[in-house]
């Protein structure tokens, strides 16, 4: 069967090719104040990183924490009946500007229905619910590899499953390089599975680029 592909697929097998994708998912809101914040996620997150968060509401607020605790609290059953882990996630605000905590205190004020708890009588730490918890959205790098390479496209090598035709914006390592940035385009997906065991192994997607247009710098 003849091949019909556009451009020759390469195999990267000692070549070390990797990158970073910028991913994100809905979180839902424990609890805030100026100095934190206690979310609800299905994605667990490493203690001492550092993530942006964006808060969305008649204006959205952008903010940077640390998270500084993580933990198990439950699990439910999703929609192919997996089970999905939810994790309850503490996060400490980061580089605060007068401008940034003016916009974090109209924002709390405009949306809490009741204070949550204080701790320690710090007014920093006085903690709010708030009327839409699950109006925040949490942003976070992945990391894959790069197994076949083309001027079309890429397949990489993730721990993560993603819609077809969604986009994601992406960096790639090449030595030490500056690292190439673009959007990419899932055109297919495959997970794949151990013939010996449960442990699933990490997807194998097939990304799309369009090198004129979707370039970034």
């Amino acid at each position: 069967m003849p091949d019909k592909r556009k451009y020759n697929r390469f195999k990267l097998n000692d070549l070390k090719v990797h990158g970073k994708m910028v991913l994100a998912t809905e979180v839902k809101v424990i609890d805030i104040s100026i100095s934190g914040i206690s979310l609800k996620a299905n994605k667990r997150f490493n203690i001492g990183s550092l993530y942006t968060l964006k808060l969305e509401g008649r204006k959205t607020v952008s903010l940077r924490g640390t998270v500084v605790w993580c933990s198990l609290i439950e699990t439910r059953k999703g929609s192919q009946g997996e089970m999905i882990p939810i994790y309850s996630v503490g996060m400490q605000f980061k580089n605060m500007s007068i401008e940034r905590v003016t916009e974090l205190l109209y924002f709390i004020d405009s949306h809490k229905i009741e204070m949550a708890h204080m701790v320690e009588g710090a007014g920093l730490n006085i903690r709010f619910h708030l009327k839409d918890p699950k109006n925040a959205v949490l942003i976070y790098p992945d990391n894959y590899k790069v197994k076949t390479i083309s001027l079309g496209g890429m397949r990489i090598e993730c721990l993560r499953d993603f819609e077809i035709e969604s986009r994601i914006t992406m960096e790639m390592f090449i030595h030490k390089d500056k690292p190439l940035k673009f959007v990419g385009r899932v055109a297919s997906s495959l997970k794949q599975r151990r013939k010996t065991s449960r442990k699933q192994l990490p997807a194998s997607l097939l990304i799309r680029i369009s090198p004129s247009f979707s370039r970034i710098s």
